[in-house]
């Protein structure tokens, strides 16, 4: 190796970074990066598997070509002028080997960004973001992350008694009040008290924002890390930014698509003059930069994202060409039905933007049977609102077409239920009057 080629390589070895990038890698390797950014222990397993890259051993399983450089090789001549020279040959099969294996250990995961997305309403993702903003406000040690928690609702339906009650349900249920409770005190009403405390101390570190169009949702985004690193504008300045929801992520689509549409209109208007319409240059859609923005609030808060989306419903592809009249159906509901624009065939740009992927699903009950009397149908209407009440909601992984076959058979193991009840992949729960309750066979 000439002292040219050395020198460059030596270059380019060198690296340049900020100091807030230096302090965080120092962090990083003192404290390692926790897999359990959430606290539920069915989507921190999913994200596990779909954030961290794959084990060495795993990696050389996958490429026998590696396995072939640990061959025992002829051993080096101290006298040979020009072995010394290939010991730094970057094509050697040996350091290719150790390249990989620092790679593996050192490469950051991906960022926890979450997409909870179902084809109805109605479907327990309110809820589900709900019981996660519950999850990460709680103390440690009532099984919470202690963290802060920004919750964005662009529906306009967010219940402060709703989290009130899956936050009274959650440490209701799980015995963690003891702590609180003095000793020999046995009162059911001093647990009460302690419980609602709790709750509604959990409550102060969940910020909730409305915005009420794509416009207001970007100066949020932009003006958040002022807000949050501004002591004087709320209470959680001592805890660190955990999880952001934003319910929903394709509220403002229709709103959008009207205003590209009229802005369309008016560029082809013949009083406007040409230069106008050539000076103005494609920018890039709302959507797009609002996903940046929550991009760069992952890089400097390491934060989790949780975004809840509506798929749109499926391509109708006959194998035959329908009739006129049902084709001029088709394209009115095509025209009619919501959906999140499309970035390639089939993925939204939310869904390219998630490490992980839930469809939420209601278990179907089954209806009356149509050969069933009045009689027996006003017999049985008790045991149908129970099924009814007692319903399930499944969440499924949905996976991209990007994903590695490591990542899907990974996913594909994780979470699946005892018994083969569930769909591989996932887990089941049930919403009631109180809150969420996971089911036991997801465990």
């Amino acid at each position: 190796m000439s002292a040219g080629q050395y020198g460059a390589r030596l270059l380019d070895e060198v690296q340049e970074e900020s100091l807030e990038q230096l302090l965080a890698e120092i962090r990083h390797t003192t404290n390692p990066w926790p897999k359990g950014v959430l606290g539920f222990p069915h989507l921190d397993a999913l994200l596990e598997a779909l954030r961290y890259p794959a084990q060495p051993a795993a990696e050389e399983r996958e490429r026998p070509e590696l396995q072939s450089s640990t061959a025992p090789s002829p051993a080096p001549d101290d006298h040979d002028p020009h072995q010394a020279d290939h010991d730094g040959d970057d094509d050697s099969p040996l350091r290719r080997r150790h390249e990989l294996y620092q790679h593996k250990h050192n490469a950051k995961p991906k960022p926890a960004a979450i997409e909870i997305t179902s084809r109805k309403s109605s479907s327990g993702k309110t809820t589900l973001c709900y019981h996660l903003a519950a999850l990460s406000s709680l103390p440690k040690s009532h099984g919470g992350k202690e963290s802060m928690v920004i919750y964005i609702d662009t529906d306009g339906r967010f219940s402060a008694t709703r989290l009130f009650q899956i936050l009274v349900h959650y440490l209701s249920s799980h015995n963690h009040t003891n702590n609180d409770i003095q000793p020999g005190s046995t009162s059911t009403l001093t647990q009460d008290a302690a419980v609602h405390a709790t709750a509604r101390e959990a409550m102060n570190h969940i910020l909730t924002f409305r915005p009420q169009s794509s416009s207001q949702l970007l100066s949020l985004l932009d003006s958040l890390p002022t807000f949050l690193l501004d002591r004087t504008r709320h209470s959680s300045i001592h805890r660190p930014l955990g999880l952001i929801i934003l319910d929903q992520a394709t509220s403002f689509y229709w709103q959008d698509r009207f205003d590209r549409d009229m802005a369309r209109l008016q560029s082809k208007s013949p009083g406007l003059g040409l230069g106008l319409v050539e000076s103005a240059s494609p920018s890039p859609s709302r959507t797009a930069r609002i996903i940046e923005r929550l991009k760069a609030l992952q890089a400097r808060f390491e934060c989790a994202v949780m975004f809840s989306t509506i798929a749109p419903p499926p391509a109708f592809t006959p194998m035959h060409a329908p009739p006129p009249q049902v084709q001029g159906q088709e394209q009115m509901q095509t025209h009619i039905t919501p959906s999140a624009p499309h970035q390639g065939p089939g993925i939204s740009p939310w869904t390219a933007y998630a490490t992980l992927t839930m469809t939420l699903s209601r278990t179907r009950v089954p209806q009356f049977a149509s050969q069933m009397s009045m009689d027996e149908c006003v017999r049985d209407a008790e045991k149908r609102f129970d099924a009814v009440k007692n319903a399930r909601f499944v969440a499924s992984v949905e996976l991209k077409p990007g994903q590695s076959s490591r990542e899907k058979a990974t996913a594909e193991r994780t979470g699946t239920g005892r018994g083969g009840r569930q769909q591989a992949g996932g887990f089941a729960f049930k919403i009631g009057e109180g809150g969420v309750d996971v089911d036991v066979d997801s465990d």
